[in-house]
C-alpha cells in the first residue's frame, strides 16, 4: 500500500473515531442503564484513544519520523507500574471467578482485560524506550 493511500485510510478511519465517541458520549447522557453507561463510556474513551493514536501515526507519515522527547522514567520505576497493574489483572481476574451475577463477571472481565493490556503497553515503554537508553547512557 501506498504511503498516500495509507495516510486517506487512517484520515479516514480517525474521522470515523471521532464520530463514534460523539455517539458513544450521546448514548452516555442518554441511558440510565448502570451497566450500558459504564460500557458506553468505556467505548467513547476507547474511541477518544483511537483517534490519537490515529493522529499520532499521521503525524508520522506525514514527517517520516516520531515526535520524541526523553524517557525520564527509570527501569525501576516502570517495572513498580507493571507490578500494579498485574495486581490489579490477578485482583479482578480472581473476584471475576467467585461472582454468579453476569453483568458483575462481565465488567471485572472488562476490567482484568484493560489489566493486562496496561501491563503489555508498560512492558512494551520498558523494552523499546527505557531500557534502550539505559544502555545508551551506559
Amino acid at each position: 500500500m501506498r504511503k498516500e493511500e495509507l495516510l486517506a485510510l487512517l484520515k479516514e478511519q480517525m474521522q470515523h473515531e471521532e464520530r463514534e465517541t460523539e455517539v458513544y458520549a450521546r448514548k452516555v447522557r442518554e441511558t440510565d442503564h448502570s451497566v450500558v453507561k459504564l460500557i458506553y463510556a468505556k467505548l467513547m474513551r476507547d474511541s477518544m484513544h483511537h483517534a490519537d493514536v490515529l493522529n499520532s501515526a499521521i503525524t508520522y507519515l506525514s514527517k517520516s519520523e516520531w515526535e520524541s522527547a526523553p524517557v525520564k522514567e527509570s527501569r525501576d520505576e516502570l517495572l513498580r507500574l507493571m507490578n500494579l497493574e498485574e495486581q490489579a489483572l490477578r485482583l479482578f481476574t480472581g473476584a471475576s471467578t467467585q461472582v454468579t451475577d453476569p453483568h458483575l463477571k462481565s465488567l471485572l472481565t472488562m476490567l482484568a482485560a484493560d489489566e493486562e493490556q496496561h501491563y503489555a503497553m508498560l512492558r512494551y515503554v520498558l523494552e523499546n524506550f527505557v531500557n534502550k537508553k539505559e544502555k545508551v547512557a551506559a
